[in-house]
């Protein structure tokens, strides 16, 4: 049994030995997977945007929500701004996106004359122009326009300033129609005699006793306040834009005035009037263009023209009516949007 096992031994040594002696032979590396060439990324179509004053909270917000939609639609979107009191100053951006040849330019003018020619240059390099908050029907330049006709638009906060005097039981008016008289502009002048001619077609000429006003919240709360002093009987303001809104309704606030005869109509859909007309406030309504909804209808309209639609194709698609009338009934479903400024 001894011998056996040593028998045993000894093979399992010499095989081990004789492992030992062999050389490895020399591993084969697997043949490497080739990558399938990338195709090149495709370019993506760039959208200059021209604005009146990024400064307003407004045009901040309108900045915003352009470049989200041109994310959505794949769009890379470049914001820059004039000077509000100086509408040459659009022409230098015009003149830079055409050289840093963008496909398209928004514009929101601050004078559409100042810039037509710049624009007509603009097209006729092949650039797609696309006019916002003025009526375009005398151009030819615009490939699409949202209207928003600045005359229509006061008449419309005019409008929408009875409607709710009506319904609050308010049948007189002592008005202040708010156009912010810092800016020379196109807009604010049209604007203003929008407002101003409605209420003194629906309440007489001598329920306007006012027909300028500051347009900053500062400024308007300063301004109410001597208004006020001069016309205590004043129980309708008729606000350019929110932020002259806004200034009024502090003046109310600080002072601890009753508010539950006053209205307080302005324009824009900024956060802070959302959240006062939903609070109850004197701040009864705003037009706000809903900017989270109607800028991804514009690069909606912006898409086919850059796949080779027609203008009357996107302009079906941009629409026309820029303006949606909020006022208690229907403020929760915008405050949402406005409210991004608090969380960036």
């Amino acid at each position: 049994m001894k011998k056996v096992t040593s028998i045993l031994l000894a093979c399992v040594m010499l095989l081990a030995l004789a492992a030992c002696g062999q050389q490895a032979a020399p591993a084969t590396e697997a043949p490497q997977a080739t990558e399938a060439p990338t195709e090149p990324e495709a370019k993506k179509p760039v959208m200059g945007v021209c604005l009146f004053a990024i400064e307003a909270e407004y045009f901040t917000n309108l900045a915003h929500w352009m470049e989200e939609a041109g994310a959505d639609h794949g769009w890379d979107v470049i914001v820059a701004s004039g000077d509000a009191n100086d509408p040459s100053s659009q022409i230098d951006i015009i003149e830079n996106f055409v050289t840093a040849g963008v496909d398209a330019i928004f514009i929101n003018p601050i004078n559409i004359a100042a810039v037509e020619s710049a624009l007509k240059e603009a097209k006729d390099a092949g650039i797609f122009i696309f006019g916002h908050n003025y009526r375009y029907e005398d151009s030819e330049v615009p490939s699409v326009y949202l209207c928003g006709d600045p005359v229509e638009v006061g008449a419309r906060i005019t409008n929408m300033a009875h409607t709710i005097a009506g319904n609050m039981g308010v049948d007189d008016a002592t008005i202040v129609c708010g156009a912010m008289s810092s800016l020379d502009n196109e807009n604010n002048s049209n604007r203003s005699k929008g407002m101003v001619d409605q209420a003194k077609a629906l309440w007489g000429d001598d329920a306007v006793v006012a027909e300028s006003f500051p347009g900053n919240v500062e400024e308007a709360m300063a301004a109410a306040e001597n208004m006020y002093t001069s016309h205590p009987e004043i129980n309708m303001w008729l606000c350019y834009n929110d932020e002259t809104a806004s200034g009024v309704y502090q003046f109310y606030k600080a002072n601890n005035m009753d508010q539950s005869k006053v209205i307080i109509v302005g324009a824009d859909g900024n956060a802070d009037i959302l959240e006062a007309i939903n609070a109850g406030t004197a701040v009864r309504g705003t037009l706000s263009q809903a900017l989270n909804v109607r800028t991804q209808d514009f690069f909606a309209a912006a898409d086919i023209l850059i796949n080779g639609g027609t203008e009357e194709e996107a302009q079906k698609v941009a629409g026309y009516d820029l303006y949606l009338e909020v006022d208690a009934s229907n403020v929760a479903d915008q405050l949402a949007a406005a409210n991004w400024f608090k969380t960036h």
